[in-house]
């Protein structure tokens, strides 16, 4: 019973998936030229994109640390790589989350070369939407919140 749910669940996934194919390459392009069009970025052809998943990347903790230690090291050493982070944190902005990061790290990030892609759904990864079966749902709602990252936008490289 247990096999036959995951199978259900990932059938419904890959046929989902498989639907938004044919749109998904033409789409990407659009959201890349609005990310290089809100970033002021002029020569978009010479930059690279790299997306940071982290979901609750504004929790001020020791992992979220070493993302904005990385992201930093990144902006001063590769100037034409723009950083996204997949972030669940909602209900901040990017300049509410740059401050915080200097306020509690001491780490400077540059908003030039910088962009969030916030996910709406979250709460998937969550243990408290999953009583029961807890790893296992919060296994699939992590598939699903990278499936809603990369709808938004598919990143050069994906960490």
């Amino acid at each position: 019973m247990f096999l036959a749910l995951v199978g259900f669940v990932l059938a419904l996934l890959a046929a989902h998936t498989a639907g938004q194919i044919f749109g998904l390459r033409r789409r990407n392009l659009k959201h890349r030229e609005k990310l290089f069009s809100e970033l002021g970025v002029e020569d978009a052809s010479k930059k690279k994109i790299i997306g940071f998943f982290h979901p609750y990347c504004n929790a001020g903790g020791g992992g979220e640390r070493v993302l904005w230690a990385a992201i930093s090291a990144t902006q001063r050493k590769e100037p034409d790589i723009i950083s996204v982070v997949y972030s669940g944190d909602t209900d901040t902005t990017k300049e509410k989350i740059i401050d915080k990061v200097k306020a509690r790290f001491d780490i400077e990030l540059s908003p030039k070369s910088l962009y969030f892609v916030f996910l709406e759904s979250r709460h998937l990864v969550e243990d408290s939407t999953w009583p029961r079966f807890t790893l296992l749902g919060q296994s699939l709602g992590s598939m699903y919140l990278v499936w809603e990252a990369m709808s938004i936008l598919i990143p050069d490289l994906f960490i």
